[in-house]
């Protein structure tokens, strides 16, 4: 079971523990116990995926496929640990803002995302939105909020930020797909990366 794991992620400082009974994925050494970490249990024929932080665990999927419940584990995983996004371009974008220059902030975003990642100006449910409101910026994917009523350069940064994950988790599902034997359903996946659900 751990094969399918390391050779998606190829995250060294990814930690598998394995027992009879559940799968146990974390950022770490394994020396120590972790505080956040994924679990993956065989529940009678269904494989139940929990996410933990202080041991408070949540139930995030539940299937009958074991090569599924893995798949999610990992997407959970990046989730949790991956950092795709910029930094250095979310100071920029914030400082265009700061002086001004919103058309650049804009002209940044369509430049380097494809038109299928984001909308400007209005709700598209399959994209991270950019919305203008009379009380600030939303930035919405698949009808909820990720951010509301904020100021223009938090919402452009929370868009940037949002553009690059769901870039990123497209890319990943593209990249399990073509090298699994059975469909994988991409709404869940992009909105278990997206928004934790």
């Amino acid at each position: 079971m751990i094969n399918i794991i390391h050779e998606i992620l190829q995250d060294n400082k990814c930690r598998i523990v394995e027992s009879e009974e559940k799968i146990v994925l974390f950022q770490g050494n394994a020396n120590t116990y972790p505080e956040d970490y994924i679990e993956i249990r065989r529940i009678s024929d269904r494989y139940v995926v929990s996410e933990a932080h202080r041991d408070v665990k949540q139930v995030r999927v539940e299937t009958e496929k074991k090569d599924e419940a893995q798949i999610y584990a990992i997407v959970i995983y990046m989730r949790l640990y991956d950092d795709v996004a910029d930094k250095l371009v979310a100071r920029n974008i914030r400082s265009y803002l700061n002086s001004g220059e919103e058309k650049k902030a804009r002209d940044f975003i369509d430049n380097n995302f494809d038109n299928v990642i984001f909308s400007i100006g209005e709700e598209d449910k399959q994209k991270i939105s950019l919305i203008e409101t009379k009380d600030g910026i939303d930035v919405k994917f698949d009808g909820e909020y990720i951010v509301r009523n904020v100021t223009l350069s938090r919402g452009y940064v929370a868009f940037y930020n949002y553009c690059e994950k769901l870039k990123h988790i497209v890319f990943i599902y593209d990249e399990i797909q073509k090298n699994v034997d059975f469909v994988l359903n991409r709404e869940r996946i992009l909105r278990l990366y997206i928004l934790g659900e």
